[in-house]
């Protein structure tokens, strides 16, 4: 009788064990961490104007929240477009954004590149924006030069992200806006 009652605490013990990771799985996200959207509340901009622009993107929960991992952003502005110094931050509820800044690499050539790394701290009251994101950056920028065809890009991924000046930038989402 002793070893059939060890044999059911066992195996209640691994039951358990099993259930609860599978169910760690489905509240705390699909372990994709990528930019869902880029949107510009104005697509078209005089020069010398701004616009705010929104970067929904999701994460995996699972890695920021109990593995102690990060998530890198970066987003490539093309040379009619910079930066607002701190106008960014992670929507939360209420009034309760959560100011960020960047590292912010300008190239030559006017392009530059916006990488944030956010952790657990800067994404615990995050407010998902729609289905599919888990997180909402938003920030300002201002435009400079006249274009018709310029692309906002950008792409998230746990840990790092690579970008570089001199090479094709890999990413997830653009969004094309014209300055006038």
């Amino acid at each position: 009788m002793r070893f059939i009652s060890r044999i059911i605490v066992s195996s209640v013990v691994v039951a358990s064990g099993v259930v609860g990771c599978a169910e760690d799985d489905d509240l705390y996200g699909e372990g994709t961490t990528e930019v869902v959207e880029i949107s510009a509340e104005d697509s078209t901009i005089p020069e010398g104007g701004a616009t705010i622009l929104k970067v929904n993107f999701s994460y995996d929960q699972n890695a920021v929240f109990y593995d102690d991992g990060e998530v890198t952003l970066v987003i490539k502005l093309p040379r009619q477009l910079t930066y607002r110094d701190n106008s960014a931050e992670i929507d939360g509820p209420g009034s309760r954004d959560k100011d960020e800044d960047p590292i912010i690499k300008r190239c030559s050539n006017g392009e530059s590149f916006l990488a944030f790394t956010f952790n657990e701290n800067d994404l615990d009251d995050a407010q998902p924006p729609t289905d599919g994101a888990d997180a909402q950056l938003k920030l300002t920028v201002d435009a400079v030069v006249s274009g018709q065809y310029v692309p906002v890009e950008a792409r998230a991924d746990e840990d790092t992200v690579l970008y570089s000046c001199a090479q094709i930038f890999n990413y997830d989402e653009q969004d094309i806006l014209t300055v006038e």
